[in-house]
């Protein structure tokens, strides 16, 4: 009972996917289609859906 509890540092603890908040993304950068935006909104992002042919 002597020795300290190893408790890691806060940089290295990471939480559940489901408990950890999504990173806000920087002004200027392009967002994905989110939930509370309306369907017809252009996927710009191309993360959503097919893979967009090249060319």
């Amino acid at each position: 009972m002597s020795e300290p509890r190893f408790t890691p540092p806060a940089e290295d603890f990471e939480p559940p996917p489901e408990l950890e908040p999504l990173p806000e993304p920087a002004e200027g950068t392009p967002q994905p289609p989110d939930r509370d935006l309306p369907e017809e909104w252009p996927h710009d992002a191309g993360t959503t859906g097919p893979p967009q042919p090249a060319g």
